[in-house]
C-alpha cells in the first residue's frame, strides 16, 4: 500500500490540510470570479486576491525566489494590498483595522485548514475498525480451519466490513456536506450575497 493509516498518520494529517488548502484556495477563486461577475472587482482583489498573493510571496520566500536584495517582494506587495484593502472600507480606525483583518485572516485560514484534520481521524477510525473485524472473523478459525469456522469467518467478514464501510460512506457524506456547503455558504452570507 501507499499508506498504512495506523503507522503514517502525520503523513496522511499533513497530506489532508493540503487537499484542506487546495480546496479553500479553489473557494477563494470561485468567489473572487464570482465577485468579478457581480462588478466588485476591488473587493475580489483586495478581499481574497490579497490573501493568493500573501500565499505566493510565501512560498516564494520559503524557496528563496523573488528577493531583492534579500526583500520578498510578492510578499510585500500582498503585505500593502492588507494594508490598504482592510483600511479602504474602514472610516474609523484603520490601524486597527489591518490588524483585525490579519487576525481574523491568519485564524480563520488556520481553523479552517485545521479542520480537514478530521479526514484524517475517519481514516484512521476506518482502519482500525476494519482490522477489529479482521480479527473477530478469524477468532473461530484459531483452532483449525473447518467448514463452519470457515462460514462464521465469512459472514463476520462481510457484515463487519459492510459495516465499516457504510458508517464511513456516512462520515465522509457528512463531513465533506459540512466543509462543502457550510463554510462556502458561511463565507458568501458574510460578503453580504443572496442565497437565491
Amino acid at each position: 500500500p501507499l499508506l498504512d493509516p495506523l503507522t503514517d498518520t502525520t503523513t496522511i494529517l499533513i497530506g489532508a490540510m493540503v487537499l484542506g488548502f487546495i480546496q479553500l484556495v479553489t473557494g477563494m477563486i470561485v468567489n473572487m470570479v464570482m465577485e468579478c461577475r457581480q462588478g466588485k472587482v476591488g473587493d475580489a482583489i483586495f478581499n481574497e486576491g490579497t490573501w493568493l498573493v500573501l500565499f505566493a510571496g510565501l512560498a516564494l520566500y520559503v524557496l528563496k525566489i523573488g528577493n531583492i536584495a534579500g526583500v520578498p517582494v510578492v510578499l510585500c506587495i500582498g503585505g500593502l494590498m492588507l494594508i490598504y484593502g482592510s483600511g479602504r472600507e474602514a472610516s474609523f480606525g484603520k490601524v486597527t483595522a489591518v490588524f483585525g483583518a490579519l487576525y481574523n485572516g491568519l485564524t480563520g485560514w488556520f481553523g479552517d485548514i485545521l479542520s480537514y484534520s478530521r479526514l484524517m481521524a475517519l481514516m484512521l477510525a476506518g482502519s482500525v475498525i476494519a482490522q477489529v473485524f479482521n480479527t473477530l472473523a478469524a477468532m473461530p478459525s484459531s483452532g483449525g480451519v473447518t467448514v463452519v469456522s470457515m462460514l462464521i469467518f465469512i459472514i463476520i467478514f462481510l457484515l463487519g466490513h459492510l459495516l465499516n464501510f457504510g458508517l464511513n460512506l456516512l462520515g465522509c457524506f457528512v463531513h465533506d456536506l459540512r466543509l462543502q456547503c457550510l463554510e462556502y455558504l458561511e463565507s458568501s452570507i458574510q460578503d453580504g450575497e443572496s442565497l437565491s
